[in-house]
């Protein structure tokens, strides 16, 4: 289990906030946070102990401290927040079949339109469309680290922290993240 970050750098932010933050359902608290943990997830807020919480103001507030503990540990990855709020588009698919979900949408509803959670790729790491299980063990994207790398994305001096196999494309049944 990862080990938790200092109680000075936790700011006296709950569980279910630094498990969001840092992408690590084990962070949370007591099972009565897995919830809140989960609204925040899909882009919702979130009420704990008369606090209520928006995830994209939290992850502003703390992305400065929390992004660099993030990357120390999982360089050339990002937290499910950076792809809900700081992602600029979606990884590219190397292969496999198309999920062409994603393009319909955009072409019913316009580029900014709101698309159904399960249809838009901020809330499923950077991969566009639904997990469509008939497809799935077939599709093939580029790495998180190759997205980054792409974007210019990468933090200072993290390319070097990054395993060479961390660039190679990956199958989406394969995907762990």
């Amino acid at each position: 289990m990862p080990a938790r970050p200092r109680k000075d750098r936790t700011g006296g932010l709950m569980g279910f906030e630094l498990a969001y933050l840092l992408d690590d359902s084990s962070l949370v608290d007591h099972r009565w946070q897995e919830g809140s943990l989960w609204r925040l997830q899909r882009g919702e807020p979130a009420t704990a102990s008369g606090k209520t919480v928006c995830p994209k103001s939290l992850w502003q507030a703390q992305k400065a401290e929390f992004l660099p503990l993030f990357v120390e540990k999982h360089p050339g990855k990002r937290p499910a927040p950076f792809w809900q709020y700081e992602a600029p588009e979606p990884r590219q698919q190397g292969g496999g079949p198309k999920n062409n979900d994603w393009v319909k949408m955009k072409k019913i509803h316009g580029e900014n339109a709101p698309a159904i959670r399960l249809l838009n790729w901020k809330f499923n790491h950077g991969i566009p469309g639904r997990l469509n299980l008939e497809i799935k063990d077939k599709r093939i994207f580029e790495s998180q680290a190759a997205y980054l790398k792409r974007l210019d994305l990468l933090t200072p001096g993290e390319l070097e922290l990054i395993p060479e196999q961390e660039f190679l494309p990956v199958l989406l049944a394969d995907m762990q993240e």
